[in-house]
């Protein structure tokens, strides 16, 4: 049997094929979030003797949906002197680092749409988005990277105690990248 490399697939990957992966992926995690935190209100209630999320859908399973609604529903709010572009724009910064970084990690294995799906038949899906060599290197730079986001909500705010408690934040995620490349490098 003979085995295939990544840079052998390289020509067949498309930009359909990675853009299905990239929503492949935040489909995946965001159930896995959602799930998540049904379960944890669930055991919450269990600890505190209450029945915990009941009202929403049989066995309040429907409370996941009940609360994306509410979160994509709320009212952004902006400091009164903060410079509201920067500040709206922190968090989008901080979730992208966050998925770009998983362009460099094999999530499931290479795929290739099967030819009777009438507009996307045929399209390789490769097991990575990117095909870098120093792939974990890649990955905590860009996890790196997205302490930029809490940073410049902090500093968007025109205010002191902002800027402190997102200078507070900048130097926790860079500790705990210096723990986590000495501990991918033992």
């Amino acid at each position: 049997m003979e085995t295939t490399t990544v840079i052998e697939h390289l020509p067949q990957v498309t930009a359909a094929g990675v853009i299905i992966k990239a929503i492949i992926i935040l489909a995946i995690i965001s159930a896995v979030a959602g799930f998540g935190t049904f379960v944890e209100r669930k055991v919450l209630a269990f600890m505190q003797r209450r029945l915990g999320p009941m009202h929403v859908g049989p066995f309040g399973l429907l409370q996941i949906a009940a609360d994306g609604i509410k979160l994509f529903t709320k009212e952004d709010i902006v400091p009164q002197h903060a410079n509201k572009l920067i500040f709206m724009i922190a968090p989008s910064i901080t979730a992208a680092t966050a998925f770009i970084a998983l362009a460099g990690v094999p999530v499931f294995p290479d795929f290739t749409i099967p030819e009777f799906v009438p507009v996307l038949g045929g399209v390789f899906v490769p097991s990575i988005a990117s095909d870098v060599n120093v792939g974990i290197l890649f990955v905590i730079g860009m996890m790196a990277a997205g302490l930029y986001g809490p940073l410049l909500a902090g500093m968007a705010q025109a205010n002191k105690w902002g800027i402190i408690g997102a200078a507070r934040t900048a130097i926790q995620f860079l500790s705990y990248e210096v723990v986590t490349g000495l501990s991918i490098l033992a």
